[in-house]
This record gives C-alpha cells, sequence and structure tokens, in this order.
C-alpha cells in the first residue's frame, strides 16, 4: 500500500503512511464483515413459500445485541484510531523542536518566496537572501518553517515530507520539516483562493548534507 504514497523522504512519514494503512485495514475488514453479515441475512431471511415474515421491534436483549455489539466494536476501534493518531500528532504538532535551521516561506499570488539565513545561520539579519519556488534542506536536520501569507489563504505542502500547513494575511504558522539523511523531495506548493483550488509545483531538489 506504501507505494501509493509520495517517495518518503521524512522522519515521521513513516508513522503517518502506517496510520493511514492502520485505517484502511480496519475499514476494508470492517466492510467484509458487514458484508458478510448482509448476505447472510439475504440468504437466511429470504422468501419462502409458507414463511410469513415477522415484525422486529428490538425489544429482546439478543436484538438490542445486534444494535449494542456493532456500536461497541466501531467505538472501540475509533478509539485506538485515536490513540494512534494522538501520538503523532503530539510529535508533528506539539512536541516541535526549535530546529536546527529555521527558513521564512512567503506565500503570495500567484508565487512562494523562501527566504534563508545568510553566512551568520540566522534568520532576519541583513545577509539573509531569498528564492523563489526552491526549497532546500539539509538531509538529517531538523527544519522549522515560518510561514506567512501577504493576501489570501495559501496551504504550504510537501508530500514527500509528510509536512502541510496553511497560512493566512496576519498570521505567523510554524511547521516542522525533518528529511531523512538520504533522499528526494519535489516541493509541491499549492493554494485556495476563493475556494478555488489552484496548483503550482516548486522546483525539483534533494536534501543535502
Amino acid at each position: 500500500m506504501r507505494d501509493w504514497f509520495p517517495h518518503n523522504i521524512s522522519t515521521v512519514g513513516g508513522e503517518i503512511d502506517g496510520l493511514f494503512g492502520l485505517i484502511t485495514a480496519i475499514a476494508l475488514a470492517w466492510f467484509i464483515v458487514t458484508q458478510g453479515v448482509l448476505l447472510w441475512c439475504m440468504i437466511r431471511y429470504r422468501r419462502r413459500p409458507g414463511a410469513r415474515a415477522q415484525h422486529v421491534r428490538g425489544e429482546t436483549r439478543a436484538e438490542l445485541a445486534w444494535l449494542l455489539v456493532p456500536a461497541l466494536l466501531v467505538l472501540g476501534l475509533d478509539l485506538a484510531i485515536d490513540a494512534a493518531s494522538e501520538r503523532i500528532w503530539r510529535r508533528v504538532k506539539l512536541d516541535m523542536p526549535a530546529g536546527d535551521l529555521q527558513l521564512a516561506v512567503t506565500a503570495k499570488q500567484f508565487a512562494w518566496t523562501i527566504g534563508y539565513p545568510g553566512a551568520d545561520g540566522k534568520l532576519g539579519t541583513s545577509d539573509d537572501f531569498a528564492l523563489d519556488a526552491e526549497l532546500h534542506v539539509p538531509a538529517g536536520r531538523d527544519v522549522r518553517v515560518v510561514l506567512r501569507s501577504n493576501d489570501v489563504l495559501h496551504s504550504f505542502f510537501l508530500p514527500q515530507c509528510a509536512a502541510e500547513a496553511g497560512c493566512g494575511t496576519g498570521k505567523v504558522n510554524r511547521r516542522l520539516v525533518q528529511p531523512q539523511p538520504a533522499g528526494s523531495a519535489r516541493a509541491g506548493l499549492r493554494r485556495a483562493v476563493r475556494l478555488w483550488p489552484y496548483d503550482d509545483e516548486g522546483q525539483p531538489d534533494r536534501p543535502h548534507a
């Protein structure tokens, strides 16, 4: 199934892909079980000569079990998915390290400007420089991306890094990118303008040490 996803170069991408696999496996298993029960009921209670239909009110324990047991199973599976996703969410969104490198990404219609620190390694100083739609990240290091928008709501999306974050005017958003020591990424940059989707793609880039 992982062949369906973009090539992963992120340290957390494998966990996110695994969560998708867990959800897909649970949904597929539940689909097979429910369709099997439905097929059994169609055969078992099909129309037969001399057999009269019965009205089931759902008042006995056995009848209520057909409602309560599936409901409890769905609740238990949902809690299992929530537990798995909460751990990943905490790692990606809450327990975010300061980052070895900070980049300033500014969104605008219809381009992305990515600012890099200069020789001093600090963002926001006089030796900073910027590139249009070119993302270069060092492999094996934590990169914190500071997102801003000059106009409307934009979505910063790096599928190979399992990273996506929105940014809008008057708000600064931060996202952590953790590329593995080896791999390649193609920066996919997309935005939503007045609820109409437009897709842009940045230049292909290989993380370098």
